[in-house]
């Protein structure tokens, strides 16, 4: 909840010249304090010194997981076309890679699945990629697939990371909490009526959603 609350934040700030133009009460330092408040809470509860950390690490740990998705579609699909005329072998392929496996559970946008394949893929690759290879598969793609494997779990620990530090929520954490949430939700509301006037972007279309 914090993560997105600091998320809207930046994007109300991305966004504060033309809001205050339309709402004086939010002229300097109203956005400012807003994420002073958030990264304070950050720290003061959960253990972690600045909400951007903690945003930066979930980001990249989604940015990383949809191009490994994305590039495991892609091997996948050439597997299937690749090898449809010898079933046991294309079975026994995608089961080696950890599509069989993985698959439904990465697709649900399991990261621990995700990552099990990666490694089963990066694994068991070296004895499968010279016959992959010749029937059509870039070199490239599956040099991807195999630095993900690293780059995801590494991506993955720093997020726990951050998640186990979490000091016990007292009630004044909760009250923090909700009260942060509810001013944020409050300035959303009002801001996604007001940046219906302006033309949309990825930061406006952050709040105007909310």
């Amino acid at each position: 909840m914090l993560t997105v609350v600091s998320t809207l934040v930046e994007a109300a700030i991305a966004h504060q010249d033309f809001l205050v133009q339309k709402r004086s009460i939010w002229a300097s330092p109203f956005f400012d304090n807003l994420k002073k408040r958030v990264d304070t809470i950050f720290k003061t509860h959960l253990g972690i010194d600045s909400a951007k950390d903690m945003r930066q690490s979930t980001q990249a740990l989604l940015g990383i997981q949809k191009n490994a998705t994305k590039d495991l579609a892609l091997v996948k699909v050439q597997v299937e076309e690749d090898f449809k005329k010898d079933k046991p072998r294309q079975t026994e392929i995608l089961k080696q890679l950890g599509f069989t496996a993985h698959l439904k559970d990465v697709q649900n946008k399991d990261q621990e699945a995700l990552i099990s394949l990666l490694y089963m893929f990066k694994t068991n690759l070296p004895g499968l990629r010279a016959e992959m290879e010749a029937k059509g598969t870039d070199k490239t793609s599956l040099d991807a697939i195999v630095a993900y494997a690293d780059t995801l779990k590494n991506a993955n620990v720093s997020q726990e990371t951050f998640k186990s530090s979490k000091k016990t929520i007292t009630a004044d954490a909760l009250a923090d909490f909700n009260g942060i949430y509810s001013d944020v939700i409050s300035v959303c509301r009002i801001a996604a009526k007001l940046l219906t006037e302006k033309p949309t972007s990825k930061s406006s279309s952050a709040i105007v959603k909310y």
